[in-house]
């Protein structure tokens, strides 16, 4: 039996006996071997001719079709419960979404206590009254869950982009099925990393923590650190945190800066680390007897 395959010379990588990445030395693996390596050549040379494409950068969003997105029109309506101070969407985010090609539709007064009608037109958004702004849009942005009187303006196939919790709002979401609207509920948005650019409930969350412990701080009467003057010593205040999500370790962080000694508990044992993290004591739960 000849030492080479036919036509090949006897030191050619073909020669038989030799090793091959492909991990045999027969001749027919080497055949195989070497027709591999020419599709992959053939393959590579289509690849070098074919138009380059723009790779999307990474991060960006995926290109919506902007005969798509002139189809929509947001609305952004004036919060009518008391007290509510904040709108859904701020000027900054009203240019984003303007640059995106959507048109944005803002009532007048959104915003009342900042003023911000004029900075919203000059984001691009059309300053409206509320028929309008009811009867044209596409999709209403609100913070709060609608009213009854904003329900009776909806009108079918809208959407509402809102905080809705869905059990205590069980009798509003079914009026808002009866009416035909599609109602988005931000708070039940899932905390998982593909959702985080959707997660509006943690900056409220922190926003709450912060605020109730200076609320608290303010009913209480009396100083939260410990303080040493000429007629004595005032104890640190001790406060009580009751759970440790979002706005409950925020709470623990203010209430720690404020020098008060807290305390916190969870019904979950494994924030326990994040508890004392933060420089408060996790309070333990200890079965009945």
């Amino acid at each position: 039996m000849p030492s080479t395959l036919p036509g090949v010379p006897a030191r050619s990588p073909f020669r038989v006996g030799a090793r091959w990445s492909c991990g045999r030395s027969r001749s027919r693996s080497a055949l195989r071997c070497a027709r591999s390596r020419r599709a992959r050549a053939t393959t590579a040379g289509i690849a070098d001719r074919a138009p380059a494409r723009s790779p999307r950068a990474a991060g960006s969003p995926p290109r919506v079709p902007d005969s798509l997105l002139r189809l929509v029109k947001v609305g952004v309506p004036q919060e009518t419960v008391e007290g509510e101070r904040r709108v859904a969407l701020v000027p900054e985010t009203v240019a984003k979404l303007r640059d995106r090609g959507l048109e944005i539709l803002v009532e007048s007064g959104a915003g009342r206590d900042f003023n911000l009608d004029e900075a919203y037109a000059e984001a691009g958004s059309e300053i409206v009254d509320a028929e309008r702004l009811y009867g044209e849009a596409d999709l209403v942005a609100k913070v709060r869950a609608p009213s009854d009187a904003e329900v009776e303006r909806l009108r079918d196939g809208q959407l509402v982009l809102c905080f809705l919790p869905p059990v205590p709002s069980a009798e509003l979401i079914g009026r808002l099925a009866e009416r035909g609207v599609t109602a988005v509920s931000m708070d039940s948005v899932p905390r998982i990393a593909r959702a985080q650019s959707m997660d509006a409930l943690s900056s409220q969350s922190s926003v709450a923590g912060y605020k109730c412990v200076l609320i608290g701080a303010d009913s209480l009467g009396r100083y939260l650190p410990m303080m040493t003057t000429a007629a004595g010593t005032t104890k640190a205040a001790k406060v009580l945190i009751l759970g440790a999500g979002v706005a409950g370790l925020q709470a623990i962080a203010t209430a720690k800066r404020l020098g008060a000694e807290v305390t916190a508990f969870d019904i979950r044992p494994e924030v326990k680390e994040q508890i004392e993290s933060i420089g408060a004591t996790f309070l333990e739960e200890h079965e009945e007897r």
